[in-house]
């Protein structure tokens, strides 16, 4: 395992708005090519029509007619365009879920390995990407793993369940920008007033000012439209690999329970200086579940 480089599961925040470009994502889903005995040299060149089938992405590929055994590896490929806006964005391609043991290649420069199968795999393709121009991504699957063997879950669901069988993002973000971003909804003992609790990390922050970047944060009701909380949070120390934590009251807000799951809509904003470089939304939900002697309890309600 350790010969593949294999990648463990991450979760960087995707920005719904960045500086400089109206596009922050996109999505590869569609039509792709398939081989079920590719050529060696497939991932250098752009798939050629002997032999090569259309593929549908997200999907498996025995439910789309080719019956590839396990142990074979198969042959993916799609070409897709990196819009110009990204000129100088950190560029990043996250698949959703690869069933199988897979090696990904971007323009014929090789990234890496996973044999996630349920999760994401994430790769930064900054340095291989043509930006404003054509890219060929080339994908060769195995089946039959460790992971594979391990989950069981082809015999478990008595068919092959090679594919992508969840979505292919292609997202920027500016140089600077959050690696990750949790949130967590503390209640008091009476189930009353909250605690937004945040930890969240930012990528290259060293490359900026110390006293210049901020972090805005606000939660926001979707029905209303009425702003619960704005707080602002400097980050005076910067340090790349540095863990921050902040804590934020909310006065008596609306609680959420299995009958109404109501949720607030929480933006973050990572300014430098006056300039947004990114930002990012997410839905929150103030609940405290607990289970006391067997029994689930929310917002201290049995369940």
């Amino acid at each position: 395992l350790a010969d593949l480089s294999l990648q463990l599961p991450y979760f960087r925040p995707i920005a719904t708005n960045i500086r400089g470009s109206k596009i922050s994502e996109m999505k590869l889903d569609g039509v792709w090519r398939i081989h079920p005995s590719p050529p060696e040299n497939f991932p250098n060149a752009p798939a050629e029509t002997n032999g090569w089938s259309n593929f549908v992405v997200s999907g498996q590929w025995l439910q789309q007619g080719f019956d590839i055994p396990r142990e074979k590896r198969a042959g993916v490929t799609t070409h897709f365009t990196i819009p110009k806006s990204w000129a100088g964005q950190k560029i990043f391609l996250r698949f959703e879920a690869v069933h199988g043991g897979a090696k990904y290649w971007l323009n014929g420069q090789y990234l890496g390995a996973s044999e996630n199968l349920f999760t994401p795999v994430e790769y930064d393709i900054t340095q291989a990407a043509r930006v404003g121009g054509e890219n060929f991504l080339a994908l060769s699957i195995k089946v039959q793993t460790d992971s594979e063997t391990l989950s069981f879950s082809s015999d478990y669901a008595q068919h092959n369940l090679g594919g992508i069988d969840r979505s292919v993002r292609l997202f920027a973000l500016p140089p600077v920008h959050l690696a990750s971003f949790h949130h967590e909804t503390l209640l008091d003992e009476n189930f009353r007033d909250a605690t937004l609790a945040l930890n969240f990390q930012i990528a290259n922050a060293a490359a900026v000012p110390a006293t210049n970047l901020f972090l805005d944060v606000s939660i926001k009701s979707p029905e209303s439209g009425r702003t619960l909380i704005t707080s602002r949070f400097p980050i005076e120390q910067v340090e790349t690999e540095k863990k921050y934590f902040w804590k934020i009251p909310v006065s008596n807000p609306r609680k959420w329970n299995a009958e109404k799951p109501f949720l607030y809509q929480l933006t973050a904003r990572l300014f430098q200086g006056k300039t947004l470089l990114e930002e990012s939304d997410a839905s929150v939900g103030f609940r405290k579940i607990e289970i006391r002697d067997t029994q689930l309890f929310i917002n201290g309600q049995r369940v």
